[in-house]
């Protein structure tokens, strides 16, 4: 059964009125992921369009809400739906929704969190995601506020947390676990990104080198209590499928990238209890 049943709530429109909003659109969906977080560059995107591809692989059926365009460029999507109320096209077996058109300039406009937080609202009333096992949220960066709504009206929603190793990244982490913390949101788990870099040296080919310094992701995960679902390396493979805008696991399969997010995913799904469809 759904965690998102066909209901009507009452939201703060606009942060300004209060109306009625449906969820009818993603009535059918299981799980709802949301990938939040102040700290641009720690890779959201990069993470749940590899992790939504892993699940697929698994045979799940997996959707993204994309309100920054840049899953829809990593995706290489060819058609856009502007209207929210038929179904999101897909590419690589993901249903995407995509809330930029970057066929043309490629150009984003910004988007004020009054704005995001309407189009969200239409998306989860009016787009037919149909029957999802993982319907993925990938905010922008410094959107907690966006992302603090989502917790309040969708409390079955699952928060994921990126970081990188590095100080800045921490810090910044450790302030988003706290925000969510204090309006009791409990992250379903980290993951630490560009934890490290193997360097492909002719003496040394399996040398481990970290690039933002390392342990932080662990130390921070001792310290909250949630679980490090993953670290995830600096690998050109990861690179190189996303400047040809695929899935590592679609450019290199087989590859360690391509097991390191299917080994996330298999963490995913025994965090979500959905190991059987």
């Amino acid at each position: 059964m759904s965690k998102f049943m066909d209901r009507t709530i009452n939201a703060n429109q606009g942060f300004q009125r209060e109306e009625e909003v449906s969820m009818r659109g993603i009535s059918g969906v299981k799980h709802l992921l949301v990938l939040a977080g102040n700290k641009g560059g720690v890779g959201k995107t990069t993470i749940t369009v590899n992790l939504a591809k892993a699940l697929v692989e698994q045979g799940y059926q997996v959707g993204i809400i994309d309100t920054t365009g840049s899953a829809e460029l990593m995706l290489e999507l060819s058609t856009f739906s502007e209207s929210t109320s038929q179904r999101p096209p897909q590419r690589s077996e993901i249903s995407i929704i995509s809330f930029y058109n970057l066929k043309g300039t490629r150009i984003k406009p910004p988007k004020s969190t009054a704005e995001l937080k309407g189009m969200l609202l239409d998306t989860f009333d009016q787009t037919a995601w149909g029957k999802l096992d993982f319907l993925f949220l990938d905010l922008p960066s410094g959107e907690m506020e966006l992302a603090l709504f989502i917790g309040k009206i969708l409390p079955k929603a699952k928060f994921l947390l990126v970081t990188t190793p590095s100080t800045l990244a921490i810090h910044e982490l450790n302030k988003d676990i706290q925000l969510l913390k204090n309006h009791e949101i409990s992250p379903l788990g980290l993951i630490e990104n560009m934890s490290y870099f193997i360097s492909d040296h002719p003496q040394d080919p399996l040398e481990l080198v970290g690039i933002f310094s390392a342990g932080g992701g662990q130390r921070i995960s001792q310290e909250s209590g949630l679980p490090l679902l993953t670290t995830i390396p600096l690998n050109t493979d990861i690179a190189t499928a996303t400047e040809a805008e695929k899935t590592v696991s679609e450019y290199h399969p087989g590859s360690d990238a391509a097991g390191c997010f299917q080994e996330l995913a298999g963490k995913i799904l025994q965090s979500c209890g959905s190991e059987n469809h």
